[in-house]
Order: structure tokens, then sequence, then C-alpha cells
């Protein structure tokens, strides 16, 4: 249900990238270091990944929050 209101493959992107859109090069996320690796250590991605869910997490909840206030 979550993932279906939130671009979760964007979200991973976001770990990777530090919190910049790949597209428009906006910050749009927490700036965290980006990855500069040539390959991607699955440990460390996870560990960006899961910061950058709770974040995500935490805009999803207050924005629910904001629209059932509201109605």
């Amino acid at each position: 249900f979550f993932g279906a209101r939130a671009n979760l493959a964007k979200c991973l992107m976001y770990a990777i990238n530090g919190g910049i859109d790949a597209k428009t090069r906006a910050q749009v996320g927490p700036a965290y270091r980006p990855i500069t690796s040539e390959y991607l250590d699955y440990d460390e991605v996870m560990e960006k990944y899961d910061a950058m869910m709770t974040w995500l997490a935490s805009i999803y909840v207050h924005t629910l929050n904001l629209i059932h206030y509201m109605h």
C-alpha cells in the first residue's frame, strides 16, 4: 500500500546520489554523501537506503496527517 504512493525506486536513487534528483539535479532529500565508488556495495547502499526511507516515511506521514486534518 505504501509503495503505491511513494516512489521507492526514486528513493533508492536519492540514497545513491546523496538526495539529489538524477534528472533535475535538485537537492530533494537529505544531503547525504553520494556513493561515488565504481561498484555499489550492498551494505553501504542498504544503510543509505534505510536512512532515506526513514526520511521519506516521515514526509509521507506528515503529509497524510495534514490531509486528514484538512478534511
